[in-house]
């Protein structure tokens, strides 16, 4: 019975400790969002929120407990030299997350100075497409905007799930990928990315 209460209270522990995010999130987020866009471009175009495909697209991609695996090879045998795995508790507390994210949206409280684009906003320069972009360097002085997911922190807010997608109007294009941040000196640094295809 004595080991059944301490499993439980271990469990309770352990979902505590390497799955927390809460509602007053909003310092943490601002802080890694400045850390994320030193130096930030002027202003930054930011939409408020992601669609459904985008949404079920992060689901997939991040069902799997092992995010990562860095391998080498030793003697035609394969090495396992770095892994990132998350606990049960981290994937039962990132699904609750993903699954709150058809709520979310982002507000200047969280991206304070950012101009926050809406669905509508965003739609019409998809669909003007190639032509979005003299609109966008002539209001904006920038030639792309963004679509970030809500961060999900984990470890004692060392480790960071989050999505990125950068929109270019421009002839560069656009890229999208899911970055694996850990906190390090104080700094957020980018240790994998898995990209959308």
């Amino acid at each position: 019975m004595q080991k059944a209460f301490f499993t439980v209270v271990l469990f309770l522990l352990s979902f505590y400790t390497y799955a927390q995010t809460t509602n007053n999130d909003v310092p943490q987020i601002n802080q890694f969002l400045a850390d994320l866009l030193n130096p930030a471009p002027k202003p930054v175009l930011v939409a408020e929120s992601l669609d459904a495909a985008t949404l079920a697209w992060l689901k997939d991609a991040l069902s799997i407990d092992t995010l990562y695996r860095r391998s080498t090879h030793d003697n035609w045998k394969t090495v396992a030299i770095d892994t990132f795995v998350l606990y049960a508790a981290e994937q039962h507390y990132k699904d609750s997350c993903l699954n709150n994210m058809t709520d979310f949206k982002w507000t200047n409280a969280l991206l304070p100075g950012a101009v926050i684009l809406d669905k509508y906003a965003v739609d019409t320069l998809k669909q003007k497409g190639y032509s979005a972009f003299d609109y966008l360097r002539t209001t904006f002085a920038t030639d792309r905007f963004y679509f970030f997911s809500k961060p999900i922190f984990l470890r004692d807010n060392t480790i960071c799930l989050f999505y990125n997608e950068t929109l270019n109007m421009g002839p560069v294009g656009s890229s999208a990928k899911i970055n694996i941040y850990i906190r390090r000196n104080n700094r957020w640094e980018s240790i994998w990315a898995i990209r959308k295809q």
